[in-house]
């Protein structure tokens, strides 16, 4: 077999590897809920993707003394190949390291920079930070390569310090463990972009589960160029083709199981006095709808739907991480248009992107329904006493474009026999094979003709009518539709 194409198929393979565990980091990180668990599984998760053999983690903390309250970064978690754990924290324990920027965790949490640092022992004179030394010496280890990675919040405060060591470059050895007989040193490289990428959107999974555990919150950035490689790499090989469309399947299978499931549907019918009926169907590529409901309090109910700019793998990370937002933040909103704004200024600064997205709120006892949007086409309401439909709209712009846009809420009563239907424009803008558009007007129509019929036939329907229109199985983008009837009787 050519040479060329066994290290590019082997290259896929770690790229694959790399998503599943991006994908799985989601569930696992944002699901632990012991601190010392958390960060030890956040150093593994970093090292093994970053291919590198050590790493620490340093938090934020507010320290008193006789001199006053300061802050500080204090040592809490830490794993090397080469030194046993017990060394590592006997020689840590109670470390700390003062927030300036003479120390490379200091100047990271200062600046909030990122640092890539090809040779710890030899930075240029002319740089504020200078690495110490002396911890290598204690614990018989010697620092090459480091990627110092700020985390921090939702609003900018900067929560903590993950730093990676000595990224092994694989293709200099032959899977043989390196050591010092055969100069591993030379095995060292420094850490690439595709690496950095990663570690930021690790390090913004690390502070949603940090704030989960009551201790900090905020998250970052995530990776979009594995997905352009994986991309490439498939189009040049079919076997690398094949192991990505069983990755896809995996993410789809995911997709699916992060949004609300019957069980949670019934069991949110029966408390706020609604029939609630949904489809979701992920495209054949990756993309990014999501949709998800809250019980804001005994009363109201809260139903967002969001739709991300783009395809592959990194609209459905961000889907993971507004589940947690949602989910975090919701029921501290005033309103819904509070909690857009909120929603916009999270996304504008931390996931490099846009979306659209409609929220609602319902209150069971005065059967108000107040909606906002931000760029989502309008939902639908079917008002049963006029017998026609009305599009909801509100003003408001598409979410992660300026930090400070304005969101505009709206207030309607619910009747008997009224219905509201949400979409997003997979549904609107799929095109049959003449190249026509479903469209507004035809999803309208098919909802006007069956409009005496229940919420759930309602959904068939238009689904029916839709796979009619298109003659299609596959599509070029997520479907998510929702339905919602309050019953009032």
């Amino acid at each position: 077999m050519d040479i060329g194409i066994t290290a590019l198929q082997r290259e896929v393979k770690d790229i694959e590897l790399k998503i599943r565990s991006l994908l799985e980091m989601g569930i696992t990180i944002s699901s632990d809920k012991e601190i010392d668990s958390l960060l030890d599984t956040i150093l593994s998760k970093s090292k093994k993707i970053a291919d590198c053999e050590a790493g620490s983690i340093f938090l934020m903390e507010t320290v008193r003394d006789e001199t006053g309250e300061r802050q500080i970064l204090r040592f809490k978690a830490a794993q090397n190949d080469r030194v046993s754990r017990f060394q590592l924290y006997k020689e840590a324990f109670d470390y700390t390291v003062p927030i300036n920027k003479e120390s490379i965790a200091g100047y990271t949490a200062v600046t909030k920079k990122i640092l890539n640092i090809s040779d710890a022992y030899h930075i240029n004179k002319n740089e504020l930070y200078k690495f110490d030394k002396l911890f290598d010496k204690k614990i018989g280890f010697k620092t090459k390569s480091l990627l110092a990675v700020p985390i921090v919040d939702s609003t900018g405060e900067i929560l903590g310090v993950l730093e990676l060591i000595n990224k092994i470059d694989k293709r200099s050895y032959n899977g043989s463990r390196l050591n010092k007989k055969n100069d591993y040193m030379k095995s060292i490289m420094s850490f690439l972009k595709n690496d950095v990428e990663s570690i930021q959107w690790i390090t913004g999974l690390a502070g949603v589960a940090l704030e989960n555990v009551n201790l900090l919150s905020g998250l970052k950035d995530h990776t979009s160029e594995l997905n352009n490689a994986v991309k490439e790499r498939t189009k040049e090989l079919n076997e690398a083709h094949e192991v990505l469309k069983k990755e896809l399947n995996t993410a789809h299978r995911k997709q699916i199981a992060n949004v609300p499931q019957d069980e949670k549907k019934k069991q949110l019918s029966r408390a706020y006095s609604l029939e609630i009926s949904s489809y979701f169907k992920p495209c054949n590529k990756l993309a990014g709808n999501f949709w998800d409901m809250i019980d804001l309090d005994e009363e109201i109910i809260g139903i967002l739907l969001i739709d991300f700019a783009g395809q592959g793998i990194a609209p459905v990370l961000n889907t993971f991480l507004i589940k947690e937002f949602f989910q975090t933040e919701a029921r501290n909103a005033k309103s819904p248009a509070m909690f857009v704004d909120q929603l916009n200024s999270y996304i504008y600064k931390n996931i490099n992107t846009y979306a659209t997205c409609i929220y609602t709120t319902y209150n069971r006892l005065d059967k108000k329904l107040i909606y906002c949007r931000g760029g989502h086409p309008p939902a639908i309401w079917y008002k049963k006493s006029a017998d026609e439909l009305i599009e909801l709209d509100s003003k408001g712009k598409s979410l992660g474009i300026k930090p400070n846009s304005k969101y505009e809420e709206k207030e309607i009563k619910l009747k008997t026999g009224d219905k509201i239907i949400f979409n997003t424009n997979g549904i609107t803008e799929m095109e049959n094979n003449p190249g026509e558009i479903f469209g507004d007007e035809q999803l309208k129509s098919t909802i006007f003709e069956h409009r005496n019929k229940s919420s759930s036939e309602i959904l068939e329907l238009i689904i029916k009518s839709h796979s009619e229109f298109t003659g299609k199985t596959e599509f070029d983008d997520d479907i998510t539709l929702v339905v919602i009837e309050p019953n009032l009787g």
